[in-house]
């Protein structure tokens, strides 16, 4: 699953070609599985843009990358690209500069957003408007195409399967198995690998210095302003497949739904 930037729609996706909707609001729900007749499971989903205006990624274990735009409240499908050749993306995050994906060939790949009016659709552009920031993120169609190129960026010598992805504003991480994760610098253009703990790291979210991982066993793992990993006790041994950070009050004051 994956929410708008205003937290008023999700998307979901799965099993044969599953793909829909919820507006939280009115719960109006929308079914639009097995768009362009692919049927195959969906691994990974991310949106961004707020509701209406959103633009949303879906990958399948296929290694295929389906490009979505919504204008005037529907979904327009573009093309079917293989960032990675045809191995498993069982990863997809939206950042405030583009699109991140994982392979499970230890690939990472990276499509930057289209060209906005400046003429260009830099890190620095993008951070601007960052909904994280408080501001909308131009999501509206612009005279450039939405483009289907995606740049592989990493990971060389990766040592361990990726499991998931996630990209904020100066920061990109990647959590794999054996408790590693990670960390891309994107200025520097540059991998760094960091031993959280044990378990395969099945997600990794962060906030400023912050961040928290989820692993195999029910193991949580937080990391305070960038020091080191400590494990937190978990009611659980099953294996944590999934992380989603709250908002903070000061998103609310910004205007976001909490």
């Amino acid at each position: 699953i994956a929410a708008t930037d205003d937290g008023c729609r999700i998307w979901f996706a799965g099993d044969s070609g599953a793909l829909g909707y919820y507006d939280v609001a009115d719960g109006h729900l929308s079914d639009y599985s097995a768009p362009m007749e692919k049927t195959s499971t969906w691994e990974s989903i991310a949106v961004t843009g707020k509701t209406g205006e959103e633009r949303v990624r879906i990958a399948n274990g296929s290694g295929e990358v389906l490009d979505c735009i919504v204008e005037d409240g529907c979904p327009t499908w573009g093309d079917v690209v293989e960032p990675g050749g045809g191995s498993t993306v069982p990863g997809l995050t939206a950042g405030p500069d583009g699109f991140y994906a994982i392979d499970t060939s230890g690939g990472a790949y990276y499509e930057s957003r289209p060209a906005g009016p400046n003429g260009n659709g830099s890190r620095s552009e993008s951070a601007e408007s960052d909904p994280r920031d408080g501001e909308p993120a131009d999501t509206e169609p612009t005279d450039s195409d939405p483009t289907d190129e995606w740049t592989k960026i990493g990971v060389r010598n990766a040592q361990v399967d990726f499991q998931d992805i996630w990209a904020g504003k100066e920061t990109v991480f990647i959590a794999g198995a054996d408790g590693i994760a990670y960390r891309y610098d994107p200025d520097c253009e540059n991998w760094t690998p960091l031993a959280v703990g044990q378990g395969a790291l099945n997600s990794l979210r962060s906030t400023g210095s912050d961040a928290v991982a989820v692993a195999s066993g029910g193991r949580i793992y937080e990391r305070a302003e960038s020091i080191r990993w400590i494990e937190r006790e978990a009611p659980t041994e099953q294996s944590l497949l999934g992380l989603v950070l709250a908002r903070s009050s000061a998103d609310v004051d910004d205007g976001l739904a909490t």
